[in-house]
């Protein structure tokens, strides 16, 4: 019997300790998972979702952004083609060739 209520208290404490466990704040990730493909935000801007694969994995990612900064993301790409393709690669650097969600 006096095992029973042992165990009785350890249990209760448990779940008193579980109870009272502040919840974390969401990751990036289950936040851009959270939202819709497409969508507005509070300022009038629109927003677009899209899966991006993981370098070197068959994984993916969600990243969402406005669209002008999936647009400036694209002609960033561009200009770093056209200047790899011209020979110059001063101008491609990984500090100043970011994505969004970087």
């Amino acid at each position: 019997m006096p095992r029973f209520i042992a165990l009785l208290l350890a249990g209760g404490a448990v779940f008193a300790l579980a109870a009272c466990a502040t919840p974390t704040d969401p990751t990036p990730a289950e936040l851009a998972e959270a939202l819709p493909d497409h969508g507005e935000v509070s300022d009038g801007d629109s927003f677009t979702c899209r899966r991006i694969q993981i370098t070197g994995t068959r994984m993916f990612e969600r990243v969402c952004a406005l669209d002008s900064q999936w647009a400036e993301q694209a002609d960033r790409t561009g200009e770093a083609v056209n200047a790899i393709g011209a020979g110059d690669r001063s101008q491609v650097r990984p500090d100043s060739f970011g994505g969004p969600g970087r």
